[in-house]
């Protein structure tokens, strides 16, 4: 990685921060300022593969310096937090945390304002940091155009279609910012966190992950996130339209075993289906493939439902309360199932569709969706 240091941060070093000294001459240390946080404690660390590691911490001093002194790892995620550990709901950052892309190579300075801990004012000696705060900034400036946005809906009087069309074609436009951002910064760590604002269920972005797994793995070959990028990207692209769905043998309601290939060359048409009595959203989407399999189902349509309930009398009561009349498959793993596995099942209601020799065609219909899709697959 690139390392620059400049005059002002090693004066700043010497004449205020004496225990900053690096030990051993092994690494510079991780400096800065946080305004108006005097006395409080900054802590450093780092997003490991088994969560949230320490690696060290310091007191803002009366001038709002911190320092530490113990030196980032490889190439990686890491955080400054100020204070305690914050409680916040899910896929929500927490106020009080400050995210960098570091390694043991780097001298890096902070200027932060702790109203905006995520963006700090000045960042010298660490461009992958300098790279993640442009596209935090983007994705602010997305939501802030959808809540402008949405303002100028609500007294529109156009119909919810006409609302959604707008929603989307503005999410569009930034689908392809941050797709010309990570063009532009190929094998650079932080696109990892920019791909994070793609859908991974889109197959418009499957080209792109593969170019930026390309791209990482000449630079970090051994980093643990490029590896774990590696085997989600290497499922994606074997679920892909055209490739072949891959075989399973799972129990059904009556307790007999059957295998997916087993529905293979008996029908034209196979949805396989990932629910689970336990989820709302599947048990709503359940009336749309009732009335699929209603109306197709004579003319070579076929669906088979793989539960991830652990609950074998839940199963069971789901299916007959949603009057689910095609196969059920179950070995009550949850998202541990063999199936869920196999697809890279981390949420649903999720499907595949299939023809009539296993290959895919397309995933994750819903609703007008997949009966569009019926009409145009089946032969």
């Amino acid at each position: 990685m690139m390392r620059t240091f400049t005059l002002w941060v090693g004066i700043l070093c010497l004449a205020g921060f004496q225990a900053c000294t690096p030990k051993n001459n092994l690494d510079g240390p991780i400096t800065g300022t946080i305004r108006g946080a005097n006395g409080m404690v900054v802590y450093f660390e780092e997003l490991g593969p088994n969560g949230t590691e320490f690696i060290d911490s310091a007191t803002v001093d009366a001038n709002d310096g911190f320092c530490f002194t113990k030196p980032a790892g490889g190439v990686n995620f890491y955080q400054l937090r100020l204070g305690p550990n914050q409680v916040t709901p899910p896929m929500q950052m927490p106020s009080n945390i400050c995210p960098i892309i570091t390694d043991s190579t780097e001298k890096v300075f902070l200027e932060i304002d702790p109203r905006y801990m995520a963006s700090p004012i000045r960042v010298e000696g660490s461009p992958e940091t300098m790279l993640l705060n442009e596209i935090f900034r983007l994705v602010k400036s997305f939501s802030r155009m959808q809540d402008s946005l949405n303002r100028q809906l609500q007294g529109a009087g156009l119909s919810a279609e006409a609302m959604q069309a707008q929603r989307q074609q503005a999410y569009e436009q930034y689908r392809m910012q941050i797709v010309a951002w990570v063009r532009a910064h190929l094998g650079a760590f932080s696109t990892l966190q920019a791909i994070n604002y793609l859908d991974v269920e889109d197959a418009n972005n499957l080209s792109l992950f593969k170019e930026v797994l390309d791209a990482l793995l000449q630079r970090f070959p051994d980093n643990f996130r490029v590896a774990n990028f590696n085997t989600q990207v290497s499922m994606k692209l074997a679920l892909a339209p055209g490739k072949t769905a891959p075989d399973f043998s799972l129990p059904e309601a009556k307790g007999d075993t059957l295998s997916l290939s087993g529905f293979y060359g008996k029908h034209k048409l196979i949805l396989l289906d990932f629910w689970a009595s336990w989820c709302a959203p599947c048990r709503a989407e359940n009336p749309n493939l009732r009335a699929a399999y209603a109306k197709y189902r004579s003319k070579g349509f076929e669906i088979v439902g793989v539960s991830l309930d652990q609950n074998k009398e839940a199963w069971l009561r789901g299916i007959k309360e949603d009057k689910l009349s095609w196969p059920q498959l179950s070995d009550l793993g949850y998202f541990n199932s063999e199936a869920a596995r196999l697809y890279g099942i981390n949420s649903i209601p999720a499907n595949f569709l299939l023809d009539g020799n296993g290959v895919i065609i397309t995933s994750n219909l819903r609703g007008p969706e997949l009966e569009k899709a019926i009409e145009q697959y089946l032969p």
